[in-house]
């Protein structure tokens, strides 16, 4: 990238001058820009050297070092700037705000997790302390988005699965990513039950860290559409104590759809108070709308636990 459009891209991205530099990045697509665009693309030696002879001096570890600079220094406006530019220089300017979050916190994630330890990646324990989904939301804001629609977005590129999603793990695997997800509850539920099977099961994988405060959900996920979520989502459940189990799984007895029952009313037959629970959602029947295919369910599986 010659000079003059490097220094229009370096101006958009401290304080926002000259937006229309990223329609010029995205379609020139300066090798050295798309380096830093596209991290975790396959990389020739050929490319590496015509980048180093078009800038003296520069090397690959350098440019990771500068980059943990600005993730670790830079505040919420460029950091949003910076996470539009990656995107245009990648032909991908009109992708939403969650593509944008997306390719921001995996270059945190590869330039963190992969440096521990190395030589010359000084910054990074400061940098993944820094990048709490609290500062991502505050990125997020700066795209427009009210605070609850900021937090989705986060929570989505956190816990959803893809090609790429390992790189975040070390970003929510920690007491300040555990505590996120417990303060935003209600909205992490709206965004795990519209996620695929893989991303549920990610989800679960994170509960697993603070299971009795994400109960309810796991429950929920108990009688999901897919077998595979329902399997992960028992078996994790199972680790609580009979009770709690009782208390978060009887709620679905009576509105989760009876062809997801079977396994869920034989896990509560076999734990404490399971039985009663389930007693209890066939009196509820009895008195309510006629749920002949319900009640069928808790009376086959529970055969012989329950008087009909």
């Amino acid at each position: 990238m010659h000079a003059e459009l490097y220094d229009r891209a370096v101006g958009y991205v401290l304080d926002g001058a000259a937006p229309h530099v990223l329609h010029t990045l995205a379609n020139q697509q300066p090798l050295d820009v798309a380096l830093v665009a596209r991290p975790d693309a396959v990389v020739t030696g050929a490319r590496l050297d015509a980048v180093a002879a078009a800038h003296p001096g520069w090397t690959q570890d350098g440019a990771q070092a500068a980059r943990r600079t600005v993730y670790r220094t830079a505040p919420a406006p460029v950091l949003a700037r910076f996470g539009r530019l990656l995107t245009s220089v990648s032909r991908d300017d009109g992708a939403d705000v969650t593509e944008r979050l997306v390719r921001l916190v995996d270059d945190v994630g590869r330039l963190t997790t992969s440096a521990r330890g190395r030589q010359g990646s000084e910054g990074v324990e400061e940098t993944l302390a820094r990048w709490t989904p609290e500062l991502m939301s505050e990125v997020v804001r700066e795209y427009g988005l009210p605070d609850d629609a900021a937090v989705a977005v986060v929570l989505q590129v956190l816990v959803r699965r893809d090609r790429t999603s390992d790189q975040r793990r070390a970003l929510v695997r920690n007491m300040a990513g555990d505590a996120f997800l417990v303060r935003h509850a209600g909205i992490l539920a709206r965004v795990v039950t519209a996620l695929d099977a893989a991303g549920k099961r990610s989800f679960l994988d994170l509960a697993a860290r603070n299971l009795e405060a994400h109960a309810g959900l796991v429950a929920t996920l108990v009688v999901d559409k897919a077998p595979e979520v329902r399997a992960s989502a028992t078996a994790l459940i199972a680790r609580l104590s009979d009770g709690a189990q009782v208390r978060a799984l009887a709620p679905h007895l009576t509105v989760a759809d009876p062809d997801r029952l079977d396994a869920v009313v034989a896990h509560l037959a076999a734990v404490d108070g399971g039985v009663a629970a389930l007693g209890d959602a066939l009196a509820r029947l009895a008195s309510g709308r006629f749920d002949d295919e319900r009640e069928q369910v808790l009376r086959r599986v529970l055969d012989g636990e329950l008087n009909p």
